[in-house]
């Protein structure tokens, strides 16, 4: 599937196989708000000690205290207004079998029980689109793994890209889906049905109905304080080719259109770092994919390393970006802007201006209700220089 593509500077360890680094994406967890103590020890919840397990699917719409996922990676993740869990797709078992799933799960943390609300209990499934803008009992994404999701002002779950199942093909996708809770039902919003399509641009900063960003995975997304869904790099295509990409697109979920926003319609580009904290309008990170996203209590999108280009090169990031939607500018705040740079870790639990996590992708990421940035591994570098899997626990 992937002999025809070009990979542009993705990194694959001497040890790995080259599906390996497609596997690593389940260590990414895109945002999710949570309250977090650091005194409060890890608390195992449910599911097995054991690894490969099958799900336990139940009947579908009802929840029940033997049920599970089974077991996967790269799955797509939201946090409702009810602050229940919800779980879709990724690549691992169904009820039987290993490969991409396209089950939707909810998990109530009071009741601690799981539900498997829509999709399949089997693996490999196409999608049903129907008719596009149109909700339908029977529309559903198929399997995917490393697509993006957002959850809007009306509660709805809203899911983008990664690699996937189209009615007919397997490849990477561009396909926007929302779900409604309320009705239970998929729509089919915008985007093809056909795989590794190219994006259209359009004219930056202008909304059009034929404006689309290319098929991708490993972005970052944000929502912003108007409810529209913003979408930024990724692996996978522009208007032409595919690469590492840097472009920052908007979703309007009123008027149902697109909008190019900043950064480039072409691949594989250079960051412009400017003078840390000083925002400009030539400022820009570097392409890179699997980076670490999250918005602060201002509105402002942050950005946390990933693989991609510092100014001049690939690798490994450790670079913190902010995005303010007012001025359209992006300012470097923190962090290195040369690749593979070791972890500073000073002290244990004392802040220092020194202290920075070392150069990493993959890595998982909350936001506090103060705000702060709390970073939990990845892959990248220790603080000898050993690339690998990591465990640390950062705030910033």
């Amino acid at each position: 599937a992937t002999g025809r593509r070009k990979f542009g500077c993705i990194q694959i360890h001497p040890t790995m196989k080259t599906t390996v680094l497609f596997i690593t994406f389940s260590l990414q967890a895109f945002l999710i708000n949570a309250q977090i103590d650091p005194t409060t020890p890890w608390v195992w919840v449910k599911g097995d000690h054991e690894t490969n397990n099958t799900g336990l699917y139940g009947t579908k719409g009802i929840a029940a205290t033997g049920n599970k996922p089974g077991s996967r990676t790269s799955a797509i993740t939201w946090l409702d207004k009810e602050g229940n869990l919800w779980l879709f797709g990724g690549m691992g078992y169904a009820n039987s079998g290993q490969g991409y799933l396209n089950d939707l799960w909810k998990f109530n943390t009071s009741s601690n029980q799981w539900t498997w609300v829509n999709g399949d209990s089997s693996i490999q499934q196409y999608s049903v689109y129907g008719t596009q803008g149109t909700a339908s009992a029977t529309n559903k994404p198929g399997g995917i793994y490393a697509g993006v999701s957002w959850t809007d002002a009306n509660g709805n779950l809203w899911l983008f890209g990664g690699f996937g199942f189209t009615e007919t093909e397997f490849g990477f996708l561009n396909t926007l889906w929302k779900y409604n809770i309320n009705t239970n039902q998929w729509t089919w919003v915008k985007g093809d049905k056909i795989i590794d399509k190219t994006g259209t641009y359009g004219t930056k900063g202008n909304e059009h109905t034929n404006n689309k960003p290319g098929a991708r995975y490993g972005s970052n997304t944000w929502t912003d304080a108007n409810g529209n869904l913003w979408l930024f790099g990724g692996y996978g295509y522009n208007s032409s080719e595919t690469g590492i990409l840097n472009d920052l697109w908007k979703y309007n979920t009123s008027t149902n259109k697109w909008a190019w926003i900043n950064g480039n319609n072409a691949v594989e580009q250079t960051g412009v770092y400017g003078t840390r904290t000083v925002a400009a309008a030539t400022n820009k990170p570097g392409a890179r994919y699997v980076a670490s996203s999250w918005n602060d209590a201002d509105g402002n999108f942050w950005l946390f390393g990933g693989y991609g280009y510092d100014g001049a090169n690939c690798g490994n990031l450790n670079d913190i970006w902010k995005y303010s939607i007012a001025t359209n500018q992006w300012t470097w705040m923190n962090g290195n802007k040369i690749i593979d740079q070791l972890p500073v870790y000073g002290t244990r639990g004392s802040s220092a201006p020194a202290n920075t996590p070392g150069a990493r992708y993959v890595s998982s990421s909350w936001t506090d209700p103060n705000g702060e940035l709390w970073l939990f591994g990845g892959y990248g570098l220790d603080s000898i220089g050993t690339i690998g899997y990591l465990n640390d626990f950062w705030k910033f």
